[in-house]
């Protein structure tokens, strides 16, 4: 396979690893690949990045992994090339025959295994909600206390023209609504967007503000290896020891709360794929949370459709994927079943029903 060839020379130009073993991982657009060199033993992850946006927040990844590192957090730290740089721009043979450049990253394998790609029992599913919670609970607190690369926010905004996967923009997928084909479901998400613009759009400017991970998912979540057994439940050992947090490409300057709803929408997913009461799963994360972080009215307001949002995103971004005819991996294919039956139960039940059983009611 031409590619792999590729990351042989890539990773012996950058990185002097001279023999490694290699394999290709999951990913719709990036190129993930774990790699082992074969004479030290150590093992890392090598990512070809395809989203055009990276670049301008490079800065910003690098400096808040390490803040988080330093702050007890399992993030992937980056290893410098030879060039002492922290990622290279290389061209690469496409498979439609054309060359083009991307970014090449190289950090050290963590240890363990995605939450999407771990089998959980009903009691775990109920402990690793409400860990999620305490864990992005956490972050959340720790980065309010994060100036950003040199003290400077201003370059790190979340920009309205820089990716439609941040909840703040989700009326953008709008226009999508006409690849939905089933006509209950493009009705629920018309609705959505009705009341969305109705009720949130206005009041999305008293959000506060902070920096987030952008995309705090069951993907993105890794149990690390050593520190669970077959019961995961066990609370001995702490969030910080327990879980890593990778994939920080989409993070961001913006409101914070709708990390959480985002954390909330993919909790939904995991009890729907568990015949468990997703909305009683992500209270179980929403008072997690709120063990660390006192929302304020507002961010209590936009709980409901903030996570209603994430839903719709992740369901129409599939739709789009699968019509430009590409590969959902495993776990986005267990995801994209589910949001048609979350979003359909948060639309009967309304916003009222639901913000109470999560205690969120006026």
């Amino acid at each position: 396979m031409a590619i792999t060839n590729t990351v042989r020379q890539i990773v012996k130009n950058l990185y002097n690893l001279d023999s490694v073993e290699l394999k290709m991982l999951g990913g719709t657009l990036d190129k993930n690949f774990w790699l082992k060199d074969t004479t030290s033993g150590e093992e890392y992850i090598l990512r070809i990045i395809y989203e055009p946006h990276f670049p301008g927040i490079a800065p910003l990844v690098d400096d808040m992994t390490e803040y988080l590192h330093s702050h007890g957090f399992q993030v992937p730290c980056l290893i410098p090339t030879n060039a002492s740089g922290k990622r290279s721009i290389q061209t690469i043979l496409e498979e439609t025959g054309t060359d083009s450049q991307h970014l090449v990253q190289l950090c050290k394998f963590m240890h363990g295994k995605t939450l999407a790609e771990t089998s959980l029992s009903v009691d775990d599913c109920h402990v690793v909600a409400e860990d999620l919670g305490f864990l992005l609970g956490r972050l959340n607190k720790c980065l309010q206390a994060y100036d950003g690369p040199n003290g400077s926010v201003s370059d790190f905004r979340q920009a309205d023209n820089f990716t439609v996967w941040q909840t703040t923009n989700v009326m953008k997928l709008k226009k999508y609504a006409k690849l939905i084909d089933d006509v209950n479901m493009h009705e629920i998400i018309v609705d959505f967007f009705h009341k969305f613009e109705e009720n949130i759009s206005p009041i999305l400017s008293q959000l506060r503000l902070g920096f987030a991970h952008g995309d705090f998912n069951d993907g993105n979540i890794l149990l690390i290896a050593g520190t669970y057994s077959n019961e995961i439940g066990s609370k001995s050992s702490s969030v910080l020891e327990k879980y890593g947090i990778i994939d920080f490409a989409d993070c961001f300057y913006g409101p914070t709360v709708f990390e959480l709803t985002t954390c909330m929408a993919y909790v939904m997913s995991l009890a729907q794929r568990n015949a468990l009461d997703p909305i009683r799963l992500a209270g179980k994360t929403l008072n997690g949370f709120q063990e660390y972080v006192t929302l304020s009215p507002t961010e209590r307001r936009v709980i409901f459709h903030g996570t209603m949002a994430r839903c719709v995103t992740s369901y129409i971004m599939s739709l789009r994927a699968l019509h430009q005819g590409l590969h959902l991996d495993k776990p986005t294919q267990g995801h994209f079943a589910s949001w048609p039956d979350i979003l359909a139960l948060l639309h009967n039940k309304g916003e009222r029903e639901v913000t109470e059983c999560w205690g969120l009611s006026p």
